[in-house]
């Protein structure tokens, strides 16, 4: 497990600012970590292999970004089936919680998780991008949310292949915004 750092605003959004430099060098931001990022500023192989896993330090254990869970068994299938589908795409994903329980990802705040495991039974993901501006999915309704942003539900594992493109839709379009896809 790597080790967690701190960073403030202004170090994250110029990480974030090379991240798109990077990204436009590859010419695809799918794939792009922060680990990533840092080791095109520091200069650092990038085909360095990564290391291999050993047991977690207490400490590491700790400082393990949190992550939206359930004591639902369907839902907390929903959100594996979900996050292990995403991060297979794109890389890890960190989250941080709000206080109104909604999960919002970090640091490009792309897509949010709001577990409803009470009534609903699904996840109430937001995501970045109104919903002209991303894919027309046959299983999933997008609807419009607050400003630059649209929202859907996750019902059925069924529907994760979809939501997760439509989660990397709007990732791109965080990362990239200047896109005329």
């Amino acid at each position: 497990m790597a080790p967690n750092i701190e960073v403030d605003g202004e170090v994250l959004s110029a990480i974030e600012g090379r991240g798109l430099g990077l990204a436009q060098a590859r010419g695809s931001a799918i794939g792009i970590t922060t680990n990533d990022v840092l080791r095109h500023i520091l200069e650092l192989d990038p085909k360095t292999p990564p290391r291999m896993p050993t047991a977690p330090r207490p400490a590491q254990t700790a400082t393990q970004s949190p992550r939206p869970f359930s004591h639902n068994p369907h839902v907390q299938a929903l959100i594996k089936g979900l996050i292990d589908k995403l991060e297979a795409e794109i890389g890890t994903v960190s989250f941080k919680r709000d206080s109104t329980g909604r999960w919002i990802s970090h640091p490009n705040n792309f897509f949010t998780i709001k577990v409803q495991d009470s009534r609903a039974m699904n996840l109430s993901i937001t995501i970045y991008g109104r919903p002209d501006r991303l894919s027309k999915s046959q299983k999933i309704e997008i609807k419009p949310d607050r400003p630059s942003y649209s929202r859907f539900s996750l019902q059925s594992e069924q529907d994760i292949e979809a939501a997760v493109k439509i989660i990397i839709e709007a990732w791109e379009l965080k990362v990239n915004p200047w896109s005329d896809d």
